[in-house]
């Protein structure tokens, strides 16, 4: 075997082994016996990653979404064996993000998560994607809200262990609805160097929640509107947080937040019609009391002007939906899911 020959099969076979590290998923024509190539996707999620927990060498891992709707019965579970960086990563993404010329919003895929209580972190609640893992990315991808009666706290995407860093979400979509699909926090993080960006969080009780060593969390270019409890909780701690270009729009409180100063700045960022700025959680009463000193430094906030989100008037909505309307102020920002 000459050496050409034996340089030509080593290509192949580390080829190979990337291509395996690459799944798809595909809701409508899908099967979960299938082997999670392009031309044999599996159906469910869960199958998807549980495959790919199972790769052990330390390469990039990317989960590939079509269009169609993800009904999870259970949580997904992002427990791998292999070890990544912050260029091999994790990733869950949709197949097509906003921007793409193919893109198209009845092309998202929607994760509807209709489990019991499956977790019980410091509390029993539902998780819809718990990450057990640092350097991981979601793209692209809208969640509603967990319509199981018996459920009263879900989360759609968690990553509880602080020892985890580096969780990546961008270009995705959180819309709950406090009477038929509740989501009492979109995103619940704790670790740093973490970053939500281009997202739209809408009719969420919360939407972004932070809590323990969170140094470095960035969050930028950002809708989050009618919010019933709060867009945001805080650490307990004064930490390094990037906050801008975002846009709060109607929700009842912007942050709940210890009754401290701290140091990061809020920038070039739109704040309309909250009911409330600064909160702070009270044990005794066991409700959100009103903080009239935020603590909170600014520069470049925007608190006056007039803003909408485009909503759903028609039989299905459009590419635009839940973007901000065309001449709302704050328009600048480049906030929603549009990178451009």
């Amino acid at each position: 075997m000459n050496n050409n020959f034996k340089l030509t099969i080593l290509i192949l076979l580390l080829s190979a082994a990337v291509h395996a590290q690459t799944m798809y998923v595909d809701a409508i024509n899908g099967n979960d016996k299938n082997t999670g190539t392009k031309n044999a996707p599996f159906k469910s999620i869960i199958a998807a990653v549980d495959t790919a927990n199972k790769f052990s060498a330390n390469e990039a891992i990317t989960v590939i979404l079509k269009p169609g709707t993800y009904v999870l019965e259970d949580r997904v579970d992002v427990n791998p064996l292999a070890v990544f960086d912050a260029e091999k990563r994790f990733t869950i993404t949709a197949e097509l993000l906003p921007g793409d010329k193919e893109w198209e919003l009845a092309k998202m895929p929607v994760v509807l998560s209709t489990s019991g209580y499956n977790s019980k972190f410091i509390f029993e609640h539902a998780a819809g994607f718990l990450i057990n893992t640092s350097h991981v990315s979601i793209k692209g991808i809208k969640f509603l809200g967990n319509p199981n009666p018996s459920v009263g706290y879900y989360y759609p995407i968690t990553k509880p262990n602080k020892t985890y860093t580096d969780l990546e979400i961008s270009q995705c979509v959180f819309v709950g609805d406090k009477e038929a699909g509740k989501i009492q926090g979109a995103v619940w993080i704790q670790g740093q160097d973490n970053k939500v960006e281009h997202s739209v969080f809408y009719g969420c009780r919360n939407a972004i929640l932070f809590f323990d060593d969170v140094a470095g969390m960035e969050i930028i270019n950002n809708i989050i509107a009618k919010s019933y409890e709060s867009a945001f909780w805080f650490p307990q701690e004064d930490v390094n947080v990037t906050f801008k270009n975002n846009v709060l729009l109607d929700n009842v409180y912007v942050v709940v937040k210890p009754d401290m100063n701290f140091s990061s700045v809020w920038e070039n960022s739109l704040l309309l019609g909250n009911a409330n700025f600064a909160g702070k959680w009270s044990r005794e009463e066991q409700k959100i009391l009103e903080l009239k000193n935020s603590g909170i430094p600014e520069k470049n906030i925007i608190r006056k002007g007039k803003a909408a989100l485009v909503l759903n008037q028609e039989t299905l909505p459009g590419n635009d939906h839940l973007q901000l309307n065309e001449g709302s102020t704050g328009a600048e920002l480049k906030a929603g899911l549009f990178k451009e």
